[in-house]
């Protein structure tokens, strides 16, 4: 039997009634291999707003597919790369949840060091808290000194102290004075 997935990005006047509570009640379950399979072409869909709208499904399952977003994992980094805010919030979730998995750390860790160094100044504070709260010792350096680069070129006093005070608690992690 074939399931079309697609409804699930779709905006909330299409989408079928049934959908809102199926996910809401299976959502480990209800995403398998062949969602992902039909949710991961509208990433190259020219509707920005499909875009993000599947990004935010795929980071709403990423923990339960890691292997299959993994493999798929230049697609979502040239999707943020263009994509909109949202579109990259979605994709450091992801990403982040790919972290959590030890196989994937050195090549993830390197992925969202570099889009610490190319995140919007008000989007930088969130990322780097987010990735602080699991960040492995291996990483921990290079997350340093992307924030120290990154300080010095902050113009908004609010965006300087949040940055402040992340490196404060990761100098206290990496027992540095």
């Amino acid at each position: 039997r074939h399931i079309d997935y697609r409804h699930l990005v779709m905006s909330p006047v299409n989408r079928p009634p049934i959908a809102q509570p199926i996910v809401a009640q299976k959502l480990p379950y209800y995403f398998t291999k062949e969602a992902i399979d039909q949710i991961l072409p509208l990433l190259d869909h020219p509707s920005n707003k499909i875009q993000w709208r599947a990004m935010s499904a795929l980071s709403t399952i990423a923990r339960h597919h890691t292997k299959l977003l993994f493999e798929n994992v230049s697609q979502l980094i040239e999707i943020m790369n263009a994509g909109s805010v949202i579109t990259k919030d979605h994709g450091v979730k992801i990403m982040l949840c790919l972290y959590e998995n030890p196989s994937y750390q050195n090549t993830i860790g390197v992925l969202l060091n570099e889009q610490i160094l190319q995140a919007p100044d008000n989007q930088l504070g969130q990322y780097a808290e987010k990735w602080s709260k699991r960040i492995d010792s291996n990483d921990l350096g290079a997350l340093i000194r992307s924030l120290e680069t990154r300080q010095s070129d902050l113009h908004n006093p609010s965006h300087q102290k949040r940055i402040s005070k992340i490196l404060k608690k990761l100098y206290k992690t990496a027992n540095i004075k």
